[in-house]
Parts: structure tokens; C-alpha cells; sequence
């Protein structure tokens, strides 16, 4: 008798161990028929199944002459609902590819930033569950092909040191303090060391900003409105879905350029926004000044602003200034006629992130932000804004401004 008793027990543990560690869903044990008799959920276990193969991907497989700015999607998913993350590998004329671009990322998209153009790509998107179940999608391929923006002349910024921020001694005969008697966002003055890059000598105009308008083959940049088509101040306009410049500001600086339509540009062409210190580098130099010529005050023979009235009273054509281009390098503009965007978030106490001689090779700014930063002031400005250590910023997708624009970089060793 205890003979049975002891193989019974022996067999009701086993069928216990094979429910719990064998696979077999086990939510609840039915009674009666009317009650069920629940286990704790630490007993429960899961016909766990992973997740969907990565499918319907944008570039599509094999396709050509994409865009240097493409951006990689694909559809996923998990057939139990549960949350997916994904890995994302990328490599040019690679294949499999080998470059791990993004690791445990929750979304569908991916940016990969400038690609080099006629270039082949490979990709491929490894999905995980919740409960590192995997599956590896398919090798996807696409080709680039040219620039969807006109060619610009550039002009050359060495590699070294700068001195970032406001000297009281050059700053256009103002303290590094605000009207309260505080310290503004330009202090303290820093050291900060560059890698070598190239900067558009001139803003972007209107005609090139439309050339890359029709070659895009839309307004949509990166989820956003490239430029505000609706404001009374834009000088691109949609014609039987050609965009045209109005006539007369064709060499005019693009303006209503959201910071999603300036990033897309410059990523199209291969190219970048400049950095925050890579603007103000190319726009004082290695000596420290109050303005891109130097420490002497503007007049309109300088820049396009408001001194005590306005210069021009909108937008002059890029290069009107010659006075006025950087002394060390030779780019126009970078004081007066349109704020241009850089690729920074804007924090106002950035400067103190670094001891003085303490920062990073080459500073992207804060990782994350509400807004964008602007340099170089417009031509609604008075005489502060023009100096080169001055800051200010925007939401990236500001709605109507008739007072910004942008210009692009390139980094010497991607080319």
C-alpha cells in the first residue's frame, strides 16, 4: 500500500515539473466545470512564439538612386503581442552587413544619418521579445545615387583650437552679462578643439532650396514641413506641383526652413548642419573677436541688420557683405541677413557642462532639448545679435519666421 501511495505521489510531482518546465499552458485547472482552480503565475508558462520576421522594407530590396538622406523602415511585430525590440545592422558594400547602427531600439524607423553617394548599402533587422526570443530578417540591399541638391562652393576651416564664448574685451563693447547684472549663455569663455571640415561659403538660396524641393518629391521632411508654404514671407512657391522661386530672389537666402527641412537638405547633399562650435569657429577664427571681420562695429556696410533703422528692411542677396566674411576664412554672412540653424539642441547653461579646458574633441551639444539653436542674427536685428559668441534658439519646427536660414558642413575625412 504505502508501495502505491509513494509511486502516486512520485507520478503527481512528475505530471507537476512536466506542466511547469515542459511548455504547456497552464492558465488555469478546471474543478468542476462551474469553478476554476487558479495556479500562481509563477507556475504559469507560455507557448512563447518570437517575433515576426521584419518585412516590407523602405528602401525597398534592390532599388537604386536612392537618396544619400534615405531613411530605413520595415513592419514588425509579435504574434503574442509582446513588446519587440530591434537591432539594426548596416554596411556599405557589405554583405551580410556587419555594423550594428542601433541596438534594442522600440520603433520601426531608423536614420542613418548622410550615406555616401553610388554607394551599395546592405541591411538587416533582427527583432526580440520580451523574452530574448529572436528572429534575424532578410539581407535587404539598395543603391544611392547623386546628390538631390545643386553643387556649393565651401570654403576650408583647419583642424585646432578656438576660443569658444565671450570675452568681455571683444564683445562689441558689451559686458558677458544681461540687463539683470547675470551671467548669460556665452560664458565662460572655453577652449574648444575642432576636427578639420569644410562650410558652405554662402547661406542657401532660395533657387537651390527648390531644386532639392523637386528632386525630393515633397514638402515632408523627416515627418515635418520642410518650409512653411503657407507664410505671406516664403519665395518658393507650389505651380502645378513644380516648386518655382519668385522672381528676384532666386540668390536670396531660403527662408520658413524648419530645422527638420535644413537637416534633410544638408543630408541629401551628403552633408551636415554645422555644429554650434564648428559655426562659431568658421565664423571668428582662431583669434578672439566680437564679430566674423574683427572687433570693429558693424555698419550696412557689414551685414544686413537694424542699425537704428533698417538696413534693407528683408533679405539681400547671399555674398552682398564682403566687408563683412570671416576673416580667417572667407564665409559670408555668418553676421546679419538670416539666423541659420546648427545641428545643437540649446541649453542655456551648456558652457558649464566642461571645465574651461576641459572639453571633448569636436562637441555635438546637449543629447537632448526642446529647442534648436540659431547663429549669426537676421536682418531684423540690432547690433548684439551680430556678434559672433551670441546664442539663441527655436523650436526646431517653427511655424513662421522670415529671419532664418541655414547653410551646410562637411567633414574633411568623410570624403
Amino acid at each position: 500500500m504505502k508501495s502505491k501511495v509513494r509511486t502516486l505521489i512520485y507520478l503527481v510531482i512528475g505530471v507537476f515539473l512536466f506542466v511547469l518546465f515542459a511548455g504547456i499552458t497552464t492558465d488555469f485547472i478546471q474543478a468542476d466545470g462551474d469553478n476554476a482552480v487558479y495556479l500562481p503565475s509563477i507556475f504559469k508558462n507560455h507557448h512563447n512564439h518570437p517575433p515576426y520576421v521584419a518585412s516590407n522594407p523602405s528602401p525597398a530590396d534592390d532599388s537604386v538612386d536612392q537618396s544619400p538622406a534615405a531613411i530605413l523602415q520595415w513592419s514588425g511585430g509579435d504574434p503574442d503581442g509582446d513588446t519587440v525590440t530591434y537591432d539594426v545592422y548596416l554596411s556599405a558594400d557589405v554583405n551580410p552587413p556587419v555594423e550594428l547602427v542601433s541596438k534594442n531600439q522600440a520603433g520601426t524607423t531608423y536614420d542613418p544619418g548622410s550615406l555616401n553617394f553610388y554607394t551599395d548599402y546592405y541591411w538587416q533587422i533582427i527583432a526580440t521579445d520580451e523574452y530574448s526570443s529572436s528572429t534575424p530578417g532578410p539581407v535587404w540591399h539598395f543603391t544611392t545615387g547623386d546628390s538631390e541638391i545643386p553643387a556649393s562652393e565651401m570654403v576650408s576651416v583647419e583642424a585646432g583650437k578656438f576660443y569658444m564664448g565671450c570675452d568681455p574685451e571683444h564683445n562689441g563693447d558689451k559686458l558677458c552679462i544681461n540687463d539683470a547684472g547675470e551671467e548669460t549663455d556665452e560664458v565662460p569663455l572655453h577652449t574648444v578643439v575642432l576636427s578639420a571640415y569644410s562650410i558652405d561659403k554662402y547661406e542657401v538660396t532660395n533657387a537651390q532650396y527648390a531644386v532639392f524641393l523637386n528632386n525630393h518629391g515633397s514638402n515632408d521632411c523627416k515627418g515635418h514641413d520642410c518650409m512653411h508654404l503657407e507664410s505671406e514671407d516664403i519665395h518658393i512657391l507650389k505651380q502645378d506641383d513644380e516648386y518655382v522661386v519668385e522672381e528676384g530672389y532666386e540668390d536670396h537666402p531660403a527662408i520658413v526652413v524648419t530645422w527638420y527641412g535644413a537637416h534633410t537638405y544638408c543630408s541629401a547633399g551628403g552633408k551636415r548642419l554645422p555644429t554650434e562650435a564648428e559655426w562659431e569657429k568658421a565664423a571668428r577664427g582662431t583669434t578672439i573677436q566680437a564679430f566674423p571681420w574683427g572687433d570693429q562695429l558693424p555698419d550696412c556696410t557689414y551685414a544686413n541688420y537694424d542699425n537704428h533703422g533698417f538696413c534693407v528692411g528683408d533679405t539681400a542677396p547671399v555674398g552682398s557683405y564682403p566687408l563683412g566674411a570671416s576673416r580667417e576664412y572667407g564665409a559670408m554672412d555668418l553676421a546679419g541677413n538670416v539666423w541659420e540653424w546648427v545641428s545643437d539642441w540649446y541649453d542655456y547653461d551648456y558652457y558649464h557642462t566642461y571645465p574651461e579646458d576641459g572639453w571633448p574633441l569636436n562637441p555635438t551639444g546637449p543629447e537632448s532639448g526642446l529647442y534648436k539653436g540659431v547663429r549669426g542674427g537676421g536682418w531684423l536685428c540690432i547690433e548684439s545679435a551680430l556678434r559672433v559668441a551670441n546664442r539663441h534658439y527655436y523650436h526646431p519646427y517653427i511655424i513662421f519666421d522670415n529671419t532664418i536660414g541655414f547653410r551646410c558642413v562637411d567633414t574633411v575625412e568623410d570624403r
